[in-house]
């Protein structure tokens, strides 16, 4: 099997320290041979510089990008839901719209995960109330997971709301796909539905996922009954057995997880300190996903990234739906955090959408990073200008001729 030699200006291991002008080794399978450090391996390096198949890059080398939470389905809602409203009036809306000609939504998913692949992303956590997405997963060699969300307010259709869940679940593992059963949210499942999902979480080792304070009344909701999320649940005439917690939307939800169940809690632009602190003493598995160019389509917040990372906590990223973005990139979502926090390098950052993910999904052993023996895809970042790249590159080993 032949070797390709490919250097560039920065190699980004992900689990080690940048190379400058390093070396990346890599197989027609796209496997990782070795990276090269000038510095280090000298001889190694000047032998390599040699040859006549060397390939010559300009930017940096990534491994490739995990989007850690994704709507496919709601591809085909792009640019129908003004920004800024908020998140009751956003999901008012996407229930409102989001029925459409089925030959128009697997168009447009097909179109989401072209510009997926040529913004280097090579897996994806994926939300998916129906079977829509499950042929255009199955036939795409990214490597999926999806969380089958279940929502419903009224305790009386719980059983047959999760019953559905697990069929559908078997529709995904049936056709090789890694799934689990999650809550859209705590408040948009009733406690026995909720509970359901939890043990069934617990039984069968599956990830959860929940979007947890994406908006400033989810809180409200949960401390005191009221606020404008409170008004929008209301009035789906489905909310009358419910009663406030007194607790933050976190505490009332992590209340009944159990302490080693592994957790993705979702956007989280109005977690506060106290929260964090109260979840990672309290959770050894909590996993933090971010979503910041969503957070401004419909907050108009940033995520508290640099609360996060002090605490501690792992931290992931993702696009959301086109629904509440203009494209599902996850370099995109790195450049924003950066600019929002400016003081954080790239090469942290980097992590969030690698190896961190990775370990989340348990893929550390083929993505994430540039260790031997792995193939986590070879992505090119061009244009950089001040450490921000603007562009990915999907380098395709396999197939491209160097």
């Amino acid at each position: 099997m032949a070797l390709h030699f490919l250097k560039a200006d920065v190699v980004f291991p992900v689990t080690s320290q940048p190379i400058q002008e390093g070396i990346l080794v890599v197989d027609d399978c796209g496997k990782i041979h070795e990276v090269i450090d000038p510095f280090i391996q000298k001889e190694k390096y000047q032998n390599i510089l040699s040859r006549e198949d060397l390939h010559t890059i300009s930017g940096a080398l990534v491994p490739g990008f995990i989007n850690a939470h994704c709507h496919l389905e709601l591809s085909h809602l792009k640019g129908k839901i003004s920004m800024g409203t908020g998140l009751p009036e956003f999901l008012r809306a996407v229930t409102k719209i989001r029925q459409a000609d089925h030959d128009e939504i697997q168009q447009a998913m097909a179109d989401a995960v072209d510009e997926m692949k040529s913004e280097g992303i090579v897996a994806v956590g994926d939300i998916s109330n129906g079977a829509d997405s499950l042929e255009i997963k199955s036939a795409n060699d990214f490597k999926w997971h999806t969380f089958i969300e279940v929502f419903d307010l009224h305790p009386d259709f719980a059983d047959e709301r999760f019953i559905k869940a697990k069929a559908l679940e078997l529709d995904f593992i049936n056709k090789g796909l890694s799934a689990s059963i999650v809550p859209h949210a705590n408040y948009t499942v009733s406690s026995k539905l909720a509970s359901l999902i939890i043990k069934h979480a617990m039984q069968s080792n599956g990830n959860l996922s929940v979007h947890n304070q994406e908006t400033p009344s989810e809180d409200l909701f949960f401390l005191e009954g009221t606020g404008q999320l409170s008004d929008f649940l209301y009035a789906t005439g489905k909310y009358d057995y419910f009663k406030p917690s007194g607790k933050s939307a976190i505490h009332a939800f992590l209340s009944s997880i159990a302490e080693m169940q592994q957790i993705l809690l979702v956007h989280n632009t109005f977690t506060t300190a106290e929260d964090v602190r109260f979840s990672l003493k309290h959770f050894r598995k909590l996993y933090w996903c971010l979503c910041p160019k969503a957070n401004l389509y419909i907050e108009n917040e940033a995520p508290p990234l640099r609360l996060l990372l002090d605490a501690g906590a792992r931290v992931v990223i993702g696009t959301d739906s086109l629904s509440s973005n203009d494209r599902l990139s996850v370099i995109d979502e790195l450049r924003l955090l950066n600019r929002q926090n400016p003081d954080i390098t790239f090469s942290d950052l980097l992590h969030l959408a690698t190896i961190v993910p990775a370990q989340f999904f348990g893929w550390e052993n083929e993505l994430g990073s540039f260790d031997t023996g792995k193939t986590p895809g070879v992505i090119q970042l061009i244009d950089n200008s001040g450490g921000q790249f603007k562009k990915a590159n999907t380098l395709n080993v396999a197939k491209r001729h160097f």
